[in-house]
């Protein structure tokens, strides 16, 4: 009888620590969150108790646990309770958004948010977290990840020297977003661009970094709309190139267009 009375006495002394424990903790973690929105005034999302996973290129070995992440019109936003270190991932450089079941060789049993973008170093790292809102979260990073219209000086000073360029241009887009070629892997940098049809190659020119990208008419093998490119979608048809490159290799390289089917209808035609 006493030893009974000895484990309910613990059981409960635990249970009360492990309620003020959390009670603290959500106290600490809501007046952070509160805080942390007065910063960011275009928050578009909020998850007050992400439990951070790692970042790739800092190994095994780090710290991990319970944080903030706040989602913006232009970055995820992340903040450790315990350390207080911060994650800024702008969303031009996330290269993928998608789900996991482990994260640096940790899981939990369910599944994780798991971002691939470039790092501050130019490099290719990923990040990883648990969310109660997974699919909230999902969609919120994706539907902000719509190409973002480019500054007018640029795409303009760009359009016009693209006319003067290809005067036989059938169509000139100065807002195509490039979701990559399937030859470069999954750690190249997309962006948004100029996409021209001409009398023999489609051209794009991203405008940051800037790059050029030509792909010869008779190269091309066929056109598609998938709805997800190389892991990566935004909810609306993307147009899809299948083509020979360079190298006399099967390769294939996916836009977002603000037009994708007179795009496709117009590529259609060179094709006959």
């Amino acid at each position: 009888m006493d030893a009974l009375i000895i484990v309910v006495g613990v059981g409960v002394v635990i249970g009360v620590v492990l309620f003020t424990v959390f009670w603290a903790l959500g106290r600490i973690t809501r007046k952070r969150a509160a805080i942390i929105a007065e910063r960011f005034p275009n928050t578009k999302l909020i998850v007050p108790m992400a439990n951070f996973f790692g970042q790739e290129s800092k190994g095994v070995t780090q710290l991990r646990g319970n944080g903030i992440m706040v989602i913006t019109s232009s970055e995820v936003y992340f903040q450790q309770l315990v350390t207080n270190r911060e994650w800024h991932i702008a969303l031009g450089s996330i290269q993928m958004v998608e789900t996991t079941k482990s994260h640096l060789g940790k899981s939990i049993g369910r599944p994780l948010l798991k971002i691939r973008y470039i790092n501050p170093e130019g490099r290719v790292d990923t990040v990883a977290w648990w969310v109660k809102n997974l699919d909230e979260v999902l969609q919120t990073i994706e539907s902000l990840r719509q190409p973002s219209t480019p500054p007018p000086s640029m795409s303009k000073q760009s359009e016009a020297a693209a006319r003067e360029r290809f005067p036989d241009a059938k169509m000139i887009l100065s807002d195509a977003n490039l979701f990559g070629q399937e030859s470069k892997g999954v750690g190249q940098i997309g962006g948004t661009g100029l996409l021209l049809v001409t009398a023999s190659e489609v051209y794009f020119e991203r405008y940051l970094p800037k790059a050029e990208f030509h792909i010869p008419l008779h190269s091309i093998q066929s056109i598609e709309t998938p709805d997800k490119y190389m892991g990566k979608s935004i909810g609306s048809p993307l147009i899809k190139l299948n083509f020979t490159n360079e190298q006399g290799q099967a390769d294939s390289i996916g836009w977002w267009v603000a037009d994708v089917e007179s795009l496709k209808t117009l590529l259609e035609s060179t094709q006959s």
